[in-house]
């Protein structure tokens, strides 16, 4: 046995080779599975704990192979670990702590664990996948950053949190002494200035969208006119239901967000908000609701297929075909919420009424569009400055003094 040589160990543990093995009676049969932890004062604590909670679910008839799985890394099968797998006797891997680092973003939304997911096996696993977690290097993993084109400072940061999180976990397991990937510091990322869509640019993309489409597709005319005037984010319109549009008061509820056809509970910055209509995004909804295809819980239903969308990329490629025939510059359709945002600060809205409309926070919103607000009433500053200039009298010679 290893650092617990000689001390009274939780019931249902023992040390295995360096690691820790936990027991209990399932179905009628002891099992016995190896946790990746060495076999330390404080990872006994952990294995008790753990086993703790499979007896738990077992108590409510809960437990599962997949809960197995989860705490070993290893499939389960037929109520024994599967011996094919090699256990983790030896210093574990790269991929098998990956594997524990996606097993452990319990609380984290779909897509973010999707994205983790996707940045470790396109950048990480085919450089370090079969390399024994204790054999990777700082240097190793400065070589592999700095070796590497990155499209932006946002995604060579992006590609480090998912990178450090594995050696996090592998830390804490006591398989290393410290994380290697601990002193990769993130770059400046010089976030770009929003850039909207002018009211007539708005206006002449609704009124194309509205002459293209309000007769076999008026849903995606509506919804482009409902994002230039609510600057909801796409994630969230898709996901919006009946059940958020109150017609009286005149506002719709943003609690929730669609994101690469996975439903999320919450919004991206995790707060709902009420989202008032102004007289063209009420109107908006109204025709919505007329229409008689509409038999779904969701407002915003795909014409071709009479279902909810799943994505926005087919109302994308409207938003883009109405630019092309505009002679417009390009800027994405996410741009309706930055229109949405700088015309009410231009208009002389409250910036705290205009975060809360927007779900942003008033320091964030101050970042992102300080520059639009008062723009006019600065105008008027620069006019005044201007006509001070023209009053300064210019005649008469200048001269030293003797």
């Amino acid at each position: 046995m290893g650092n617990a040589e000689g001390s009274e160990l939780p019931r249902g543990t023992r040390a295995k080779n360096g690691k820790i093995q936990i027991n209990f009676t399932w179905n009628g049969k002891r099992q016995w599975i190896v946790l990746p932890l060495k076999d330390t004062h404080t990872n006994f604590t952990k294995a008790a704990k753990i086993r703790q909670e499979l007896i738990k679910k077992i108590e409510f008839d809960i437990l599962t192979h997949a809960d197995i799985e989860e705490v070993t890394g290893r499939p389960f099968e037929n109520g024994q670990e599967d011996p094919n797998i090699t256990s983790p006797t030896s210093v574990p891997t790269f991929a098998y702590y990956a594997q524990q680092y996606l097993f452990n973003l319990t609380n984290h939304k779909q897509g973010t664990k999707e994205k983790y997911l996707s940045i470790l096996e396109r950048i990480w696993m085919p450089l370090l996948a079969e390399m024994p977690i204790d054999d990777i290097s700082s240097q190793m993993l400065r070589n592999a950053v700095n070796g590497r084109e990155w499209s932006s400072a946002k995604v060579r940061n992006d590609a480090l949190i998912p990178l450090r999180g594995v050696f996090e976990l592998a830390a804490d397991d006591e398989v290393i002494d410290k994380n290697p990937a601990e002193r990769l510091k993130n770059q400046k990322n010089n976030q770009e200035l929003p850039d909207p869509f002018t009211a007539g640019e708005r206006d002449l993309l609704l009124q194309w969208l509205k002459s293209q489409c309000i007769t076999e597709r008026p849903v995606v005319y509506l919804y482009f006119t409902v994002a230039f005037w609510t600057g909801c984010r796409p994630s969230e319109l898709i996901a919006l239901t009946w059940q958020d549009v109150d017609f009286v008061n005149r506002q719709i509820y943003i609690n929730k967000g669609r994101v690469n056809g996975v439903q999320q509970d919450s919004t991206k910055t995790n707060k709902d908000r009420f989202v008032d209509l102004n007289q063209t995004a009420f109107e908006a909804f109204q025709q919505l609701k007329q229409l008689s295809y509409l038999k779904y819980d969701h407002v915003f239903i795909c014409a071709e297929t009479n279902e909810n969308y799943n994505t926005q990329k087919s109302l994308y490629k409207h938003f883009k075909a109405a630019i092309k025939a505009t002679g417009l510059r390009y800027r994405p359709s996410y741009n309706t919420r930055h229109t949405y945002a700088t015309v009410c600060l231009m208009s002389g809205l409250n910036p705290v009424y205009v975060a809360d409309q927007l779900g942003h926070s008033l320091v964030m919103l101050m970042k992102r569009y300080a520059r639009w607000i008062n723009s006019d009433k600065n105008k008027e500053e620069i006019a005044k400055l201007e006509k001070r200039a023209q009053n300064v009298p210019t005649g008469g010679k200048l001269r030293l003094s003797n």
